[in-house]
């Protein structure tokens, strides 16, 4: 209809001794336009409703034949062989860990808690977090910048078998390494992302009584992107009731943001979209609060994220970052008691994805100029990481990509080609993000039986499956200053 109405035009224009097109025919053109966006729109909601349809349809079956599962695996299949949700202690090294009694899948959750017993110490205050496949640079930054101001107890998971370096790391700065086996979990919480995995755990470390009464403040945070530059707990109030939640980015809100609201989208649907949507993002990587705001607080991310509260769409919608959509849902539908959100302009704990932040060689300030106590998100300035790598890395010169490849045992046995993508588009396995360099990819290929390549670039790792050498050699694919690639000898 279109094409026919400026056909029209132009032959009312040729007519037209000056050369003018006719009103009307204009006006029949506008309309045209209109009346075919109005169309496609309207094509494109009745498309988009249908998909919803069919999705939710999907959803509710596979939600089905996974509770099945789950039920069958509760009732002795592999009953032999008890699972947990944490492995037993006996598979540690350390001194500190004391033996406990293991879980079966079927029991209540009321008895789900392991008998976690610390080093004896005086502190009331604790840090707890996920290192599951933490590079070890990333945890001393994390660990050695933490001890120059708390002498909290700290409590990291960490996935067996834990690595030489990490022991040593976590012995030399008086952390707690609990080790865990992704195969004692339920079959549907495997595949989880560690930063959705790690409120199992958290949970479970607090259902110890002993735990409970002991600790006055709680320190939620992410282990891998963290460093302290004072007192993290010196922001909360010593007696009274607190949760501080802080701002991530802020020029956005909930709905705005594709991540944050396809989170809350895919586990709590459309309406609550609309409940949220409109507030502003918080960050789940960092919360701090007294003991009696964070147990309801861990309760609810352990009910929802496991599946047990109904009320959302797990395991089914669980993927990287989804448990900041459950995070946003509580903090923004009044669930979390005596809550304080902090804005980036003044926050004692900043976010660096929201961009502003003073960064000023290793030291960031707020946009007040005061120091933060936390920093979170470091490697969203790689200059800032390379600092605090050079400041507290002691084994090894991490300005030399080469010297650190060599000294991994781990990289031993992968071929080492510079500025090279060698199977761009070839073999695909997954991407894993969190590299610190080359020598990163290296375990965490090894860490997957049919990984036998990858390609470190910008900071992730490409994993390859099949791809045994380059094909065409060495010399034969992409230049890409700053990548390599590596196969296996």
């Amino acid at each position: 209809y279109l094409l026919l109405a400026l056909f029209i035009a132009m032959q009312s224009s040729s007519g037209n001794k000056k050369g003018k097109v006719p009103l009307p025919l204009l006006l029949t053109v506008v309309l045209l336009c209109i009346s075919t966006a109005s169309y496609q729109i309207w094509q494109f909601q009745k498309q988009e409703a249908d998909h919803q349809q069919r999705y939710d349809a999907a959803m509710a079956r596979a939600r089905d034949v996974l509770n099945k599962l789950q039920e069958k695996l509760g009732n002795g299949v592999n009953s032999a062989s008890p699972s947990s949700a944490v492995a037993p202690y006996s598979q540690s090294s350390n001194s500190n860990y004391a033996s406990a009694t293991l879980r079966t899948q079927n029991q209540p959750v009321e008895s789900h808690a392991k008998e976690y017993v610390l080093a004896k110490s005086n502190s009331r205050d604790i840090v707890i977090g996920m290192a599951q496949d933490t590079d070890p640079k990333n945890l001393v930054v994390f660990c050695a910048s933490l001890r120059k101001h708390s002498s909290a107890d700290v409590v990291l998971f960490a996935n067996s078998p834990v690595s030489d370096l990490n022991l040593e790391i976590a012995s030399k700065y008086n952390i707690n390494l609990i080790p865990f086996s992704l195969s004692e979990f339920p079959v549907a919480h495997q595949a989880y992302h560690p930063s959705t995995l790690r409120w199992t755990m958290i949970y479970n470390f607090f259902q110890v009584d002993a735990n409970r009464k002991k600790y006055q403040r709680v320190w939620m945070i992410d282990v891998r992107d963290s460093m302290f530059q004072s007192d993290p707990f010196a922001i909360l109030p010593v007696d009274g009731s607190a949760f501080y939640a802080f701002k991530g980015v802020e020029t956005k809100v909930i709905s705005q943001c594709g991540w944050n609201g396809g989170w809350v989208r895919d586990c709590f649907g459309e309406s609550m979209v609309k409940t949220v949507g409109l507030k502003p993002i918080i960050c789940s990587g960092v919360s701090v609060g007294t003991i009696d705001t964070v147990l309801p607080y861990i309760e609810q991310m352990y009910t929802i994220t496991s599946g047990k509260d109904t009320s959302a769409k797990f395991p089914m919608c669980e993927r990287n970052g989804v448990d900041q959509g459950v995070h946003n849902v509580l903090v923004h539908t009044g669930r979390v008691p005596n809550l304080h959100i902090w804005g980036q302009s003044d926050s004692p704990v900043l976010n660096l994805q929201a961009k502003v932040a003073r960064v000023e060689g290793m030291t960031v300030h707020n946009k007040k100029g005061e120091l933060a106590a936390v920093v979170h998100q470091y490697d969203r300035y790689p200059d800032l990481q390379k600092a605090l790598f050079k400041e507290y890395v002691y084994w090894i010169d991490t300005s030399d990509p080469l010297a650190e490849w060599n000294a991994d045992k781990q990289c031993a046995q992968f071929h080492y080609v510079p500025d090279k993508d060698l199977f761009k588009g070839k073999c695909d396995f997954r991407v894993r993000g969190g590299a610190t360099g080359p020598s990163s990819c290296c375990s965490i290929c090894s860490s997957f039986p049919e990984c036998s390549a990858f390609t470190f670039y910008g900071g992730q790792c490409f994993l390859k499956s099949g791809c045994k050498k380059p094909p065409g050699g060495p010399n034969s694919r992409l230049v890409i200053k700053g990548a390599v690639s590596a196969y296996l000898k």
